[in-house]
């Protein structure tokens, strides 16, 4: 084994680890990859009826979008597996997708995108002791969301320039993003950094792999929050498909957003309890705790019975407000097994949201998640 002689993140400064770009770029990759998967809600209509399918049959897309690295590395697996090559291609097909059958191709460009949500949690992991992560990682979930809620708003300065540039749009930030990547990130993986080449490579593939499953199999608590996680994902993402409301799911990003001010506030409180590097399981539970999971059942149940057209249409729109402020404070540690089975699980579910909210109506369609999200507030206080 040879022995590089690389800068580790640890040698840099909190300024550099900053400037260099390691978190800022993990972060803007993770919403440019995210922004597909909802910009074409405010095209929909025009996809739709350019293809000659119906409303569940364009759900597909963003369905397949959905079911759609420890071992090379954090820094190869950004640039190689999504913005150099395969993402954009994908992204690329589709904007230039002859037909409906092509376009469905969608599901390769999520496949293949995939490799930031899960990546960037051992990125930020790799430079931040555990009690900064008490900062960073909700400023790492807001961004995760922040995506799909950027999208729709986006998207709806397209239809009148036709309804392919959603597509272009977003291939024009995923290969500007991977730019940043490239030019300011440098390695973080300590293992990869250590050394540059290793007889045991096959072995660590496979360490790699069966590692989230066991850590799943161990913690019965990761299993329950992804489960929990898959239907807040089905909700949202149900929202943000619908091409009559796109523009006012603005409501939600500014929900997303009002979790800010938490992270200061819970950091403070964490380094007063567990010191300067320690950090136990529960406090990152903190987050959800502080109204988080109960504004979801909360927003849920508003907006499924103020959504009736003798109500202003405000009222449903503040309640979305909560909405986004419960999605982006829960937040898991496990994000290779969550990424895999909350996408997965979300985009067939996203299939049957279409003759849900045809058959049983907004209010009741709402309802159901709603109480299981009921369910799901005691999880955090349970842990």
């Amino acid at each position: 084994m040879e022995k590089r002689g690389a800068m580790w993140p640890e040698s840099l400064s909190r300024v550099q680890q900053s400037t260099a770009g390691v978190h800022a770029g993990v972060c803007l990759l993770t919403i440019a990859i995210t922004i597909p998967s909802s910009i074409d809600a405010a095209v929909s209509l025009a996809f739709n009826e350019h293809y000659g399918v119906n409303a569940m049959a364009g759900f597909m897309t963003a369905g397949m979008y959905l079911i759609g690295n420890e071992t090379f590395g954090r820094k190869v697996m950004y640039m190689t597996n999504v913005a150099f090559v395969v993402f954009m291609l994908f992204v690329l097909a589709k904007a230039l997708a002859p037909n409906f059958g092509v376009a469905l191709v969608f599901f390769l460009t999520g496949f293949f995108g995939s490799t930031p949500m899960t990546a960037t949690g051992g990125s930020v992991a790799d430079i931040w002791n555990p009690l900064e992560m008490m900062v960073v990682v909700p400023v790492g979930a807001i961004t995760a969301y922040a995506g799909p809620l950027l999208g729709p708003i986006i998207g709806a300065y397209v239809p009148e320039i036709g309804f392919h540039r959603a597509d272009w749009i977003s291939l024009i930030l995923a290969g500007a993003v991977p730019v940043f990547v490239f030019l300011f990130q440098p390695e973080t993986y300590r293992p990869v950094e250590e050394y540059a080449t290793t007889r045991d490579l096959g072995r660590r593939f496979l360490v790699n792999i069966y590692r989230p499953f066991v850590l799943t199999h161990n913690e019965p608590i990761i299993l329950i929050f992804t489960l929990y996680l898959t239907i807040i994902y089905f909700v949202l993402f149900t929202f943000l498909k619908w091409p009559l409301t796109f523009i006012l799911f603005a409501a939600l990003l500014i929900g997303n957003l009002a979790a800010i001010p938490l992270v200061p506030l819970i950091y403070g409180w964490a380094k007063k309890t567990v010191g300067a590097r320690t950090l136990t399981p529960e406090l990152c539970l903190w987050n959800s705790m502080l109204g988080g999971s109960a504004m979801l059942p909360i927003s849920l149940w508003w907006l499924a019975w103020t959504c009736y057209p003798h109500i202003s249409i405000w009222v449903p729109i503040v309640g979305s407000v909560f909405f986004g402020y419960g999605l982006v404070t829960h937040s898991a540690s496990a994000l290779a097994f969550i990424t895999c089975i909350f996408y997965v699980v979300a985009g067939a579910l996203l299939l049957a949201s279409v003759p849900m909210y045809e058959n049983l109506g907004p209010h009741r369609a709402l309802t159901i998640p709603c109480r299981i999200c009921c369910i799901g507030t005691a999880l955090g206080l349970e842990a």
